[in-house]
């Protein structure tokens, strides 16, 4: 799964992982979970998103 946008915050690569832990289990148990990330970048620049507080998000990062 790709995550909809750019991000440098790790709540959202948390919800997306959530989500599809959510949408795969089948209630058995769990030995082994992993989430694997790529084409990561530093943080030093960042999205802009207009719907979205970026500063608010980037201050509980």
């Amino acid at each position: 799964m790709t995550v909809a946008s750019p991000t440098c915050l790790e709540h959202h690569v948390v919800s997306v992982a959530r989500e599809l832990f959510q949408k795969h289990w089948n209630g058995d148990s769990i030995t082994h979970l992993a989430v694997d990330l790529s084409q990561l970048t530093d943080d030093s620049m960042y999205q802009l998103d207009l719907f979205e507080d970026t500063e608010r998000n980037l201050r509980l990062a």
